[in-house]
Order: C-alpha cells, then structure tokens, then sequence
C-alpha cells in the first residue's frame, strides 16, 4: 500500500521511517477499520488541469522534446534519493 501510495518500488518501503509511515497512515485514516471517503473531481483530473493551466496555457510547451541530459546516469553522476532518504 505504501509503495503505491508514495509510487516507490515496493522493496524501497523498507527503508522508509516506519514511525512516519505509521503517522501517515494514522493521519489519513488508514489504519482504521472505518474506509475514509474518498473524493473525486467532476470530470476527472482533465478538468482541474485545465482550471489550475489556464492562467498559463499559452506558455505551456506540450509534446516537446525534452532536455534532460540522456547520459546523465552514464557519466557517474547518482539517482536522486527517494525523499524521505535525503538529508536536510
């Protein structure tokens, strides 16, 4: 459930804080036996895309290629930590 809900790989969840996992959980209602509501969007997420964009649309560059450096990860250089790893 937690891989899914933070979209980690699963065997990553070991290493998250079990005290913040636990709090989270709590916090959201998911360790009662009560199922929490959960609310949706009329229309979907195209809807409140389109609401929370359109102050921007204009200045939005969709189906562009992007520029992120391919060879990144070949020259040495680390993948970013998950979050809850990274020293503050």
């Amino acid at each position: 459930m937690g891989a899914a809900i933070w979209s980690a790989p699963s065997d990553q969840m070991l290493d998250f804080p079990a005290e913040n996992f636990v709090a989270f959980f709590s916090n959201h209602r998911l360790l009662q036996y009560g199922r929490p509501v959960w609310r949706t969007v009329k229309g979907g997420s195209r809807s409140y895309v389109e609401k929370l964009t359109s102050a921007f649309r204009d200045r939005l560059r969709l189906g562009c290629a992007s520029d992120v450096d391919p060879t990144h990860a070949a020259r040495g250089h680390r993948q970013r930590q998950p979050w809850w790893m990274r020293k503050l």
